[in-house]
Order: structure tokens, then C-alpha cells, then sequence
């Protein structure tokens, strides 16, 4: 989001309305603040007990399924007082022990605008210390176990200032020890002009740097010696979280790391906390999809967007739910936040929105929902996915070899050829490509270059090469050999050799999608036609096989695959697009279009092609990828061969998913 009104990077103008008139919010001194709360107390406790009397329970929760006797009593509770179930028993007085029992988790949203101090938007500081004052005051009483804090913690990273302000509340929620995250968001960027400069988060890290360094639940940051990605650990009721902070339009690398440290905690369950969801989206980043493979991820959090707030379901891999959640309330001031109360006997958590400064609950259904949390479970346990997923459907190859998703496999990799021929994309395994090829997901196979790059089609995947000359598939436990799924070539090459069948990556093939069976008994995990399965099995991209189910889940590994089978029996190359001219004008030669990796259905003259910007971000990488060497590099104008502008062979195109890029076939390839 912008200031003055600008259009934000996603969705609508920033104001639906004009912007409140600038006022200072009126403050109660607080000695009469504490005499106006114990009256209330005293008021509420009687009308409890009143109830009590007259066979009434004295449920003062506001999410608990009672109320107060009395609506005055009711509305009295919620003007002036923030007590809540599982916290604070209003009749006894006891005050539940830190760490037990029903527990809370508190969201702070953006504080740019209020650390200006200046009523933009209606926000001021006084606001923010609201806020603060009121997490020290409510630690006990709601059990707060991990505050939150999603971003733009400032409005401008430079300005020391700001962060003098925001760290006059932070100090405060830091003194009672506490975890706590903080991830950085674009009004944190050193400079919102390159917001995918190599040194963007230099003033945000100057900053936080002292912070990161007192917090005694950091367990991990990255890149080492930053901050822009971290991973803190808390513990209530005997439940292992771990709060995984990435940063605003992460890299692949650092998605990376993240996965890495997911992997390293699967007990732990996982809140994802970042800025904004669809900040890179342009790139390739998918932080939901990425999320969908990690079991333990059960909520995804962030700010960023003045549309205040707004909640939604996905479902991972294994067809459980997770939480993404929207909230931002600093465009309309009042100073609100949100917490999460997890009530561990019913299995519950219930969102409530409350702003200290006005002492009121929002309580619309964006602003107070609840949703099911099984606190017994643990995410690593196991349990059938709800729909049939990569690693458990399939019948064993016919060649023998075991491909499959698993645990702990990354999505840096390369190639892995097996005895017979038949070569994989597989991941690494969590290690950066420390060891060289012998870092490949790949046994009984010979290993090519371990490659430092993320592919979402080999991510989490790994390879068992059957012996030479046998076939039986391994065994995944008892009960009999396990289900394999067939080969499926890296992205966007021909088939295996000698095998007839064309699959490759297309445009206008969707994610949601299922497996096809060709004659000769090959399966392919291909995409739907973009059409939302609506035509059952018909809608999988599947030329001349048998299509299976079409699923309504999103997998990265079939988006945008298809493929056309060979009849049964007939011999007869893969089809192919266009070739290029063996020698053109400029004397330029490269390998058959066929043989490009990461096409997107554009082909030119002169050894030149549209490719997708994803991974590879530049032309010269690009073409060394299929050992070829870059000559030229431009945008296009619209999805053709029309250049709109020309660009370095190592200049990373801005602002685009596809790139034109002219290879030619180095004298080694």
C-alpha cells in the first residue's frame, strides 16, 4: 500500500471513503482508567453472583456460548473490561497459571502510520502504546503465551525517529518475556523504489538486529547474521508451536530455509507469519501453495492491505485445514487488534478483534469467528490425506524404479538416471547441494549436477533406482509393496528416451488435475483444463490415455502438464513444436524448441523463445540450464514475438512471468 491515496500493488484503492478527520484520541488518566475498571469489576462480579443465585451461570466470556446475567451487564463487560474466559475467573478472582489451561496468541497489526505520530489516517502513537499497555496488563488474564507482529513496523526505515516510537511499545511487550515475532514489510524496505535490491532489508536489520539478539525463542534466522526470516518456538498446555517468519516476497532461497526448518520440527505445529501473501506473486512466489506441503503449517498470517481484514480456509496436502488471515486496521485508526484463544477442553480457537484505545469489540463475522484446533494431535502423526496425494495412489511402475514425494527433500536438485535409462528430477536432501551430486534424493541412480535453484516440480521428491535387470518396486512398510507413481519428466523436457508418449508443460493447463494412463501403461500426473474439474476425468489434460479422477487440489508438480499418449502399439516420435534452423541469418544453432526447459508456447526465429521468468530470472541462466550460452535477452510486447524492450543476458526483468530469450548451443553442449 501507498500513501496519498496511490493504488496499492493488489486489489482496490487503498480508501473507500476519505480519511477521517485528524484528531488526538482522548485518553483516561490512568489512576482513573484502574478505579473505573475496579467498579466495573465489582459491578460484573454482583451481577454474576446475582445470576449465580437465581440458577444462572456466571459465563462471562464473550465467546463462551453465555453472557452476563443481564445485557447491561454484558454491554458494561465489553465498553470497559477485557476479561475472558480461561483467563480470569471473575467470581474467585483466581488467575489461571502462565502456560496452562486456555491460552492466547495476540496479532499486532501494521504500526506504520501510528509510530508517525501525526493522525494519518486517524492513527497515533498513543494508540500503538494502548496496545502494548494492554498486552503487559492482559499477559496473565487471557494467558498470553507469543505476541505477533505482521509488518511495516514503520512508515520509512530510515527515519531513526519512527523506530523510537515503535520500540516505546515494543520495549514494553519485549520486558515480559514474552516470544514474539516481527517480520519486515514494504514500508520497511530501505528503499520502496527497489524493493528487489540485494540490500533491502539493511535498515530494518540495523534496527531489529539488538532486538533479535535479546530474544531467548529465536531459534533460528536467515540469511545468518539477518533477520528478515526467523523461526521463534513457544509452548502451552503441553502444545509445541513455531511461529516461521518469511519475508515480505521471499526468495526461493529463503522459502528454502523455511522449509528446511519445518522439516527439522514437524511436532511443532506452524503459524506462517508474513507481511503480504501475494507480494511477488508476479515472480512465481506461491507462499500458500508452498505452505500446502508442510503439515504442520495450521495458519498463515499477514497485514499489508487496508481492506482491514477478511479470513479464509485452504487445504493442505493431506486435506486439512489452514487458516489465512488478513488484518490491517491502521487506515481506519481506532487502534484495533486481533488475538486467537485457543480453548483446549472444547478444541476450539476463537479470533476476536478489540481495540484498547477505544476499550470495544468488532464483532462481525471477519472480526469474531472461531475455528477447530485438535490440541491433542500432533502434526507429524499419521493419518490417510483426505484425497488421494503423489506419494500414495499409484500402482508400482512397470519399470521398477520408485518415484515419490517425501519428508525432508528439497526443492534445490537436479537429475538422477537410473540403470535403466529412465532419468528423474529430484530434490536435495536439506543441505543446500553441500555434497555436489551426491546431495541428490537419488539411490541406486547416478546423480547429475545438484543445482542451486528451486523447482517446484521436484520438490520433495526423490528416486529408488530398481537393481539392473529387476523390477519389483520397495516396499513402503507392511502390507506389500508401496504405490509409485511413474516418471515425470523435469519440467517442460521430452519424455524419457524410448518412451513414445509426449509430456510436457503447456499453457492454459491448470493445477487441479489427476493421473492419466497411456496404452502402454505409463501414468502421468497432468493438470486440468482450466476449468475447475468441471467435466469430471474429461477434464484432465489427457490426449489418448484413460483419465483417472480429477481432483480439487492444487499440486505444483502437474501445473500445467499434459500429456498425448501413443496409440497402442505404434512406435512414432513425441510430437514437438517448431524446430528452429539449423543456421540461421546470425549463425546462431541450438537444440530442438522440444528440448527447452520452462517454455510458455511462444516460439520465434533465430533460436529464440517466451519462456517462464521462474526459476531462473535471467536469460543467461536460462540458457545455461540446458547447456546453452545466452546471445540476447528482451520483454515482450503481448504473450508474442514482438520486443518491447531489450535487456542484458544477466539483467533480471522486472516485473514480469515471461522473458525472451535467444540460446545458442555452446561448442561443448
Amino acid at each position: 500500500k501507498e500513501r496519498k491515496g496511490e493504488f496499492q500493488q493488489f486489489g482496490s484503492p487503498r480508501h473507500s471513503s476519505p480519511p477521517r478527520p485528524s484528531r488526538p484520541p482522548s485518553r483516561m488518566p490512568s489512576a482513573r482508567r484502574l478505579t473505573t475498571l475496579a467498579a466495573v469489576f465489582v459491578a460484573t462480579a454482583a451481577t454474576a453472583l446475582a445470576g449465580v443465585a437465581n440458577g444462572i451461570a456466571p459465563e462471562l466470556a464473550p465467546f463462551g456460548g453465555g453472557r452476563c446475567a443481564t445485557s447491561a451487564g454484558w454491554a458494561l463487560l465489553q465498553q470497559k473490561t477485557h476479561l475472558q474466559r480461561g483467563g480470569l475467573n471473575v467470581v474467585s478472582g483466581e488467575v489461571v497459571e502462565e502456560g496452562q489451561g486456555d491460552f492466547t496468541v495476540v496479532i499486532i497489526p501494521d504500526t506504520q502510520f501510528m509510530v508517525m505520530d501525526n493522525g494519518y489516517s486517524g492513527a497515533w502513537l498513543q494508540e500503538w502504546i494502548d496496545q502494548a499497555d494492554w498486552v503487559v496488563e492482559q499477559k496473565q488474564v487471557l494467558n498470553i503465551v507469543a505476541v505477533i507482529h505482521v509488518g511495516d513496523v514503520v512508515e520509512e526505515a530510515h527515519r531513526p525517529w519512527e523506530w523510537a516510537n515503535f520500540f516505546k511499545g515494543w520495549d514494553k511487550i519485549e520486558a515480559i518475556g514474552i516470544p514474539w515475532s516481527v517480520v519486515p514489510g514494504n514500508h520497511d524496505l530501505t528503499s520502496m523504489a527497489q524493493p528487489w535490491a540485494s540490500n533491502r532489508w539493511d535498515d530494518y536489520n540495523r534496527f531489529m538486529e539488538p532486538v533479535f539478539n535479546r530474544n531467548p525463542r529465536l531459534e533460528a534466522n536467515f540469511p545468518p547474521g539477518k533477520y528478515e526470516n526467523s523461526v521463534v518456538f513457544f509452548e502451552a498446555s503441553g502444545i509445541e508451536f513455531m511461529v516461521v517468519g518469511i519475508e515480505l516476497g521471499p526468495s526461493q532461497e529463503s522459502l528454502h530455509w523455511a522449509s528446511g526448518q519445518l522439516n527439522q520440527h514437524p511436532s511443532r505445529w506452524a503459524i506462517v507469519n508474513t507481511h503480504f501473501v501475494l507480494w511477488g506473486a508476479e515472480r512465481g512466489i506461491d507462499i500458500v501453495g508452498w505452505a500446502k506441503k508442510h503439515r504442520n503449517v495450521f495458519m498463515i498470517h499477514q497485514g499489508h492491505d487496508c481492506a482491514r481484514e477478511w479470513n479464509r480456509v485452504h487445504y493442505n496436502n493431506w486435506g486439512e485445514p489452514i487458516q489465512e488471515v488478513l488484518t490491517d486496521y491502521q487506515c481506519s485508526g481506532d487502534g484495533f487488534l486481533r488475538y486467537y484463544t485457543f480453548r483446549v477442553t472444547e478444541g476450539l480457537v476463537d479470533a476476536r478483534t478489540y481495540s484498547p484505545s477505544l476499550g470495544r469489540f468488532e464483532t462481525d463475522a471477519n472480526s469474531q469467528w472461531h475455528f477447530d484446533f485438535r490440541m491433542d494431535a500432533r502434526p507429524s502423526e499419521p493419518s490417510a490425506p483426505s484425497t488421494p496425494s503423489l506419494a500414495t495412489t499409484l500402482a508400482p511402475a512397470p519399470d521398477g524404479n520408485f518415484y515419490r514425494e517425501v519428508t525432508n527433500v528439497g526443492g534445490w536438485g537436479g537429475l538422477c538416471t537410473c540403470p535403466d535409462g529412465q532419468t528423474y528430477n529430484v530434490g536435495d536432501k536439506y543441505d543446500a547441494c553441500a555434497d555436489g551430486p551426491d546431495s541428490l534424493a537419488c539411490e541406486g541412480g547416478t546423480p547429475g549436477e545438484c543445482i542451486q535453484e528451486h523447482d517446484s516440480t521436484r520438490y520433495g521428491m526423490k528416486v529408488t533406482c530398481a537393481t539392473a535387470g529387476s523390477t519389483p518396486a520397495p516396499a513402503l512398510g507392511p502390507g506389500g509393496p508401496a504405490p509409485q507413481p511413474a516418471p515425470s519428466p523435469p519440467q517442460s523436457a521430452p519424455s524419457p528416451a524410448g518412451d513414445n508418449n509426449h509430456y510436457r508443460k503447456v499453457a492454459g493447463i491448470g493445477g487441479w488435475g489427476g493421473r492419466c494412463t497411456c496404452p502402454d501403461g505409463q501414468t502421468y500426473n497432468v493438470g486440468d483444463l482450466w476449468d475447475a474439474c468441471a467435466e469430471g476425468p474429461s477434464s484432465l489434460a489427457c490426449e489418448g490415455g484413460t483419465p483417472g479422477e480429477c481432483f480439487h487440489v492444487y499440486d505444483d508438480a502437474r501445473a500445467g502438464m499434459k500429456v498425448t499418449c501413443a496409440p497402442s502399439g505404434v512406435s512414432q516420435p513425441s510430437p514437438q513444436p517448431d524446430m528452429p534452423p539449423a543456421g540461421s541469418a546470425s549463425g546462431l544453432t541450438c537444440a530442438p524448441f522440444s528440448d527447452w526447459p520452462s517454455m510458455d508456447g511462444v516460439t520465434c526465429k533465430g533460436c529464440t523463445a517466451l519462456v517462464l521468468t521462474t526459476p531462473h530470472n535471467t536469460c543467461n541462466t536460462y540458457c545455461q540450464s540446458f547447456g546453452h550460452v545466452c546471445v540476447a535477452a528482451a520483454e515482450e510486447v503481448n504473450e508474442d514475438c514482438q520486443v518491447k524492450s531489450s535487456h542484458q543476458c544477466d539483467e533480471e526483468i522486472q516485473g514480469t512471468s515471461d522473458m525472451l530469450c535467444t540460446c545458442h548451443a555452446s561448442s561443448s553442449s
